[in-house]
């Protein structure tokens, strides 16, 4: 009987174990919107996100962003910085945390912003 126990023990403890995903577990999501944004539809807007120690070398480029997006990236500190050949926009730099696990970033006339 005793050991009828710890067998059952032991199974739900690999069971437990098993379904915990290691890699997901440092994983959070910016979502990034532009808002009143001169011709956005009309030319291509890039949105490249960088490594904050090393903001010459983007980690992320997307050349085809829309009006609004996500990425998902490790826990870190960034930049995105996006470009467009009619706009200028602003940098913004950010964290992601266990507490800030999922952050909104959202460019209102080309001025970005940190939405928490």
């Amino acid at each position: 009987m005793k050991n009828y126990k710890n067998y059952i023990l032991f199974v739900f403890f690999l069971l437990l174990l098993g379904s915990c995903k290691k890699e997901d577990a440092n994983i959070g999501k910016v979502e990034i919107t532009f808002i009143n944004n001169q011709n956005i539809n009309y030319h291509p807007l890039t949105v490249d996100i960088f490594a904050l120690e090393n903001t010459i070398h983007p980690i992320y480029t997307d050349t085809s962003f829309g009006s609004s997006g996500s990425v998902s990236l490790s826990y870190g500190n960034y930049v995105v910085r996006p470009s467009a050949a009619n706009q200028s926009f602003t940098q913004v730099g950010f964290q992601l945390n266990s507490v800030d696990k999922n952050l909104k970033i959202e460019y209102r006339n080309g001025q970005g912003k940190v939405l928490r």
